[in-house]
């Protein structure tokens, strides 16, 4: 009998043992991923999903981190954290890959026994402690595509290349613009807006002339944006005499506002600057997430259209998104088997650091020379616009892909769009247009 009690009692001796070995089971970081990868595939997020997604992994983190989700629109953060319980590892759901903010996320941190510490929506990055981790400052860099753990499209990183496409001078006075490049140095995609924007203002120079174009390019941290350009209006206007002036402005958005230089810098803020001078003609390119829902402030539908605003170009839909360059992406599962199709390159793999600008710029140097300024030279007088506003109207539709400008009233949207992220299947992008004629 006693041997019997002993025998039982040892069982039961052993049996604490392991349950007690199984509940401290230290995770290390491929541990980590592993359960990461499970719980997307238990937590709704098919292989692959409707469309393009990424998961990274973006290291350690320790008991007492905070972890917090934050982007320039943002006024305070968008998820307060409460002290991590346990050491973990942090990842990263991007559902719109690399995409200029707001944008739609999620948040998830692996503790090192295995359970989730966070789970959180987000339309901003993640902190850590109030820092960004270094994987997401540039979406184009070999940090943010090293970090990528689940990739179900095969999102290839893009090729930088040298641009080597130029316009020619179209005026020689009277016509300028402002271009602003609202991101930080400390924000996403900084890099790529920096490169983007100096590109921009370059080929605005040399179709209006150096003294005729304002560069707001490289802001600090500006308390008042709406001034800053109220300012760099009046320069042109007052010391330049220029009456035709484009603004291209790049940055983190939302729905009527953008971020720039930490500031937002809405629509009606906009529309009350154009209304201010009736005299001068304006043109306006917006790159930016959400760019179309400004739109509405300018083409009659909430507030009264403007007579001395011509052309306004949004990079996207209001429900869609502005992203860096794409390059390559595998279509997988289009017909429901779960295979991949093919591989989708981009049109012109030539452009870089943003996707839609940089297509734009490419069209830019051929509607402005030869053939192509006859062309706009042509449009432009037959309806009696300003050749610029001709101009950016045939850059618009040749970057959609549209056979002839103007493009007939249907044609096959999606597939020859220079504007990878716009192709068929991807749908992520979708650039607007308003115009006055």
């Amino acid at each position: 009998m006693k041997r019997a009690c002993f025998t039982l009692l040892l069982i039961a001796v052993l049996i604490l043992a392991l349950t007690g070995c199984t509940s401290t089971l230290v995770y290390n970081e491929s541990g980590a991923i592993d359960r990461f990868l499970s719980w997307l595939n238990d937590n709704g997020y098919p292989n692959p999903p409707e469309t393009p997604m990424v998961g990274l992994f973006l290291g350690e983190v320790k008991k007492g981190d905070v972890i917090e989700s934050n982007s320039p629109l943002m006024e305070s953060p968008q998820r307060a954290g409460e002290p991590l319980t346990q050491n973990g590892w942090l990842f990263y759901v991007d559902e719109c890959p690399g995409a200029f903010y707001e944008h739609p996320g999620r948040i998830v941190v692996v503790s090192t026994s295995g359970a989730i510490l966070v789970n959180e929506p987000t339309n901003g990055w993640p902190t850590v402690n109030g820092n960004r981790p270094i994987q997401l400052n540039s979406a184009t860099s070999d940090r943010y595509f090293g970090a990528i753990v689940w990739n179900p499209y095969a999102w290839c990183k893009p090729d930088t290349h040298n641009k080597t496409w130029f316009p020619s001078a179209i005026s020689a006075s009277a016509k300028g613009a402002v271009v602003v490049n609202g991101c930080l140095t400390e924000e996403t995609l900084s890099a790529e807006a920096k490169a983007i924007s100096k590109q921009f203002l370059n080929d605005m120079k040399t179709l209006f002339g150096n003294n005729n174009v304002r560069d707001l390019t490289s802001p600090t941290v500006m308390a008042n944006p709406a001034e800053q350009i109220l300012q760099a209006v009046e320069y042109l206007v007052v010391n330049r005499d220029c009456r035709n002036i484009v603004l291209y402005i790049i940055g983190h958005g939302g729905n009527d506002r953008i971020s720039i230089g930490g500031t937002s810098y809405r629509a009606s803020q906009l529309h009350t600057l154009i209304n201010s001078y009736p005299d001068v003609l304006f043109s306006v390119i917006l790159e930016t997430c959400h760019a179309g829902s400004w739109l509405d402030n300018f083409d009659g539908t909430t507030s009264r259209i403007l007579e001395n605003l011509g052309l306004f170009i949004a990079s996207t839909s209001a429900d869609k998104f502005a992203y860096p360059d794409w390059d390559q992406l595998t279509l997988i599962g289009i017909f429901g088997d779960g295979l991949p199709v093919s591989v989708l390159h981009d049109h012109n793999k030539e452009d870089s650091y943003v996707e839609w600008t940089s297509d734009f710029l490419q069209q830019l140097s051929f509607w402005s020379t030869g053939a192509g300024w006859t062309a706009v030279q042509n449009y432009a007088n037959t309806h009696g616009i300003e050749t610029e506003w001709s101009l950016f109207y045939h850059c618009f539709w040749k970057v959609k892909g549209a056979g002839t400008v103007p493009p007939p009233d249907i044609f096959p949207l999606g597939e020859n769009t220079l504007t990878m992220t716009e192709r068929m299947y991807i749908s992520r992008q979708d650039p607007q247009i308003y115009k006055k004629w």
